[in-house]
């Protein structure tokens, strides 16, 4: 009988774990709606680092609520000439954080080229299951140069 409540208090011992506190602030922080991907190039570029458009790639994400508000940004990763890697779950997570029903994704090409790349084209697939799996829609995905941007929903490339 001593073994079972020994046992018992070892189960039931001190136990610890790692855990991640999130809080929630409801109420969209920026007066900004979300009509057309015009409206969102906009926004995207009144933010981005023109000082790094040429030279390096930066990808950000828009986070918005279901009336397309946008309640959120961030800069995810910057990388090299050719190429940024992105952390999907850190994408994710941001955009359950935020609480987000859209998101919209954007990179630049410092080469000035608008046309997706391959690579490109995969990370939209990898990034577009991956929220769908929490009900988030992958809204758009645009590529900006300095002379101008690309929607890929627009083009039919989502």
């Amino acid at each position: 009988m001593s073994s079972k409540k020994q046992r018992l208090e070892q189960i039931q011992g001190d136990w610890t774990a790692a855990e991640i506190l999130i809080s929630y602030k409801p109420g969209v922080k920026f007066n900004v709606m979300i009509f057309g991907q015009a409206d969102a190039y906009m926004l995207i570029y009144s933010l981005w680092d023109k000082s790094l458009i040429h030279l390096q790639e930066q990808f950000m994400a828009l986070f918005l609520n279901s009336k397309m508000e946008v309640i959120g940004y961030r800069t995810i990763s910057k990388g090299n000439i050719a190429c940024c890697s992105v952390d999907i779950r850190l994408l994710a997570s941001l955009a359950l954080h935020c609480m987000a029903s859209n998101v919209i994704v954007a990179h630049n090409h410092p080469s000035g080229s608008l046309h997706p790349s391959s690579a490109d084209m995969r990370l939209n697939t990898a990034i577009r299951k991956a929220l769908n799996l929490i009900s988030i829609t992958l809204h758009d995905h645009l590529i900006i140069t300095v002379g101008g941007w690309l929607s890929m929903r627009e083009k039919g490339l989502l």
